[in-house]
This record gives structure tokens, sequence and C-alpha cells, in this order.
């Protein structure tokens, strides 16, 4: 009796094992008139094509052989990928209107909750966005008064560098630090010191969330059950440990914020949404919940001063490599400013240091990819 239950058993397994096999054959052959791209396999479609740690270093290799515009099937998510300038202007102008809203994926799911302002949608996402451009630019950012506290900054980094005498030394964490203090003082009101161990901790885990791996993301949104498996195949376990930390110093920043609020004292980012809760309430279809405060200070930190620290890396190296160009910037700055700290006032009288921004910008392998879009059509 036990071995015939047994062979139902097994029995049962294949047919379930074939049944998932034939849904996932039929719908990967369901979807018509795509781009060229790798076939791939049932269920885990062509995640064999992402052999690197990098997506940056495969995304390229599968340009050469489908062309700027490919298909690549991750799971039974179907993703169309654009290369090049002209491909990505032709779709922002013809569909851009098909493309604004975000997909749902798995990953921004669980990280965001729908909040923030890089998690939300829709009417959240349209009032908070505007929300923060205006708070933003009430405490400056923008605007010629954010310009004290970056000179501020820039003196102690110079302070700091100072302190080596000379020697090599990785300036990563010395530059997120500067560049992060112009967001904190919006953010929190205040600024951190560099040796503060604590603030420093912080910032290498944004550095850790922002170059983790690319290939979590994309293969996490299509697979998100690989997350309970053993171990930490795909690197979700790392990523979601690090958000944890994130998301602490969040929350102490903002109980700290509502203990001593005064609404005739608004003395930053964290304060006017304070004040915004009292105003609309924060029950259920509010815009202003205290998830939605938690998750925009996460945006903040990883969109507001990451990028910047990585634009500002970028540009020394060029410098080190490009020493000719180092030699003019510093003749157009002496000839210019004379002895003084170089300011905004000096910016239109400054026209190679701006140029040479600007190529940073434009080669600088800053951000490499847009974010991802869900076509409504």
């Amino acid at each position: 009796m036990l071995d015939i239950f047994t062979s139902v058993g097994n029995v049962g397994l294949i047919l379930v094992v074939l049944v998932t096999l034939l849904f996932f054959i039929l719908r990967s052959g369901s979807k018509k008139n795509l781009p060229p791209g790798p076939k791939g396999l049932p269920i885990i479609g062509a995640i064999n094509e992402l052999k690197s740690a990098h997506i940056s270093q495969d995304f390229p290799r599968l340009r050469k052989q489908y062309g700027d515009v490919f298909t690549l099937r991750i799971g039974p998510r179907v993703n169309i990928v654009i290369n090049g300038h002209k491909a990505m202007k032709d779709l922002i102008i013809k569909e851009g209107e098909s493309l604004s809203e975000r997909p749902h994926n798995a990953v921004f799911d669980l990280v965001t909750k729908g909040h923030g302002i890089g998690g939300a949608n829709g009417e959240l996402w349209k009032e908070q966005r505007t929300f923060a451009l205006k708070t933003l630019r009430d405490f400056g950012f923008g605007k010629r008064s954010l310009e004290n506290q970056i000179m501020e900054e820039v003196s102690v980094f110079i302070d700091e560098m100072g302190k080596e005498n000379g020697a090599p030394f990785d300036v990563r964490r010395l530059i997120s630090v500067s560049v992060s203090n112009i967001i904190c003082s919006i953010i929190f009101g205040e600024r951190f010191e560099h040796n503060d161990k604590k603030f420093v901790s912080l910032l290498d885990t944004v550095n850790t969330v922002a170059t983790g791996s690319a290939i979590t993301g994309i293969v996490a949104n299509s697979m998100i059950w690989l997350r309970h498996l053993p171990g930490d195949l795909i690197g979700m376990k790392s990523l979601m440990s690090a958000l944890e930390k994130l998301q602490k110093f969040s929350l102490e920043e903002m109980e700290r914020h509502m203990k001593s609020f005064d609404e005739n004292n608004i003395r930053d980012y964290i304060d006017a949404f304070i004040a915004a809760q009292k105003r609309h309430g924060t029950t259920n279809g509010s815009f202003y919940t205290d998830l939605q405060l938690e998750k925009t200070i996460l945006n903040f930190f990883g969109a507001g001063s990451e990028t910047t620290a990585t634009t500002i890396r970028w540009a020394i190296l060029y410098l080190i490599i490009h020493q000719d160009v180092q030699e003019k910037m510093h003749e157009e700055i002496k000839r210019v400013a004379g002895e003084a700290t170089p300011s905004l006032n000096h910016k239109m009288h400054l026209p190679y240091c701006e140029a040479v921004i600007a190529e940073v910008q434009r080669i600088g392998n800053i951000s490499p990819y847009w974010c991802s879009t869900f076509c409504e059509k």
C-alpha cells in the first residue's frame, strides 16, 4: 500500500513539473513582435546570459549581438532593453506618455512598500514630488543661499585632506561625508563630523546598497522566491540587511524631530513634513504618513548623495590621468579668483572649468542605467 501511494506521489510531482514547464513555454511564445534576444530556458528565462557580477558588462555584449533594442526574459518577466542615444530619444519623444508609470516589481515593493519618491506612483508621487521640490527650495537647494554650507564643507574637506600629509589614500569616504553633510543639513538640520563612526558606517551602508550587484535587482524582480533559499544566492539578504540599518537611522531621526518639533521654528525637511502631517492628517488615504517620510529620507540618501559623490570621484580620476586639463583648470581659477575661494560669482568667468565638469558628467559611468518604466500599451 505504501508503494502505491509513493508511486502516485511521484507521478503527481512529475505532472506538476511538466504542467509548469508547459505553462512557461507557452507563455514565452505568447508575445509576438518583440525585439530579438536570447531565447532562454523555461522558468528561468535567459538568466544564464547574465554572466558577470554587474549587468554593465553583460548588456554591451548582448547589444553587439542583438542590436540597440533587445528582449531579455528573466523568469516569467519580459524586459525590453534600450541602448544608445538615438533609440532612447525616439522612445521618450514618441512613447513618453505610455512610459510614465514605474513597473510594480518585487524588490521595489519590498523595499519601498510603494512609498517615498522613488517608490510611489500616481497621485501620491505627484503630491510628494511637488512637496519635496518646494521644501528643498525653501531650504536653499538649488539657490545661492546653500552656497555658504557648500563652502564650509569644502573648507573642511581640504583640511581633512591636509591631515594625510601627501600620502596616498582613498578619497571615497571623505567625499561621501562631505557631500552627505549638504543633504543632511537640509533633511536633518545638522552636519556630522568626519570622525563620527556611526555616520561613516551609515554611509558605507549607503554605498553597499548603491553599488551592490545589479543582478540582485533584475533577477529578484522576476523570481523573488529565490531570497528564501539557503545562503544568499542573489545578494537579496545582504541588501535587506543594509536597508534595515538605514531604516533604523531614519526612524531615530524622525523620533528625535517629533519630540522637539516646534511649529514656529521649522528647522529642516523633516520638520516641514511633520508640519504637513498636522495640517493634512496621517490617517488612511493621507499623503503624509510616517512610512512616506521614512522612505523619502532613504531616497534622499541614495539619490541625493551617492550620485554626487560618485561624480566627484570620477572627476578626480580623470584629472589625475589628464594632468594637462588639471593645470588649465588651475590657471583659469587662479586668473579669475586670485587667492580667493572660487564661488558662484566666478562661474560665468570659468568656461573651461564648467566644460570639464560637463564632460565628466557625460563620460563618467555615474548611473549607466535609466530607471525601469512600464509600458501601458
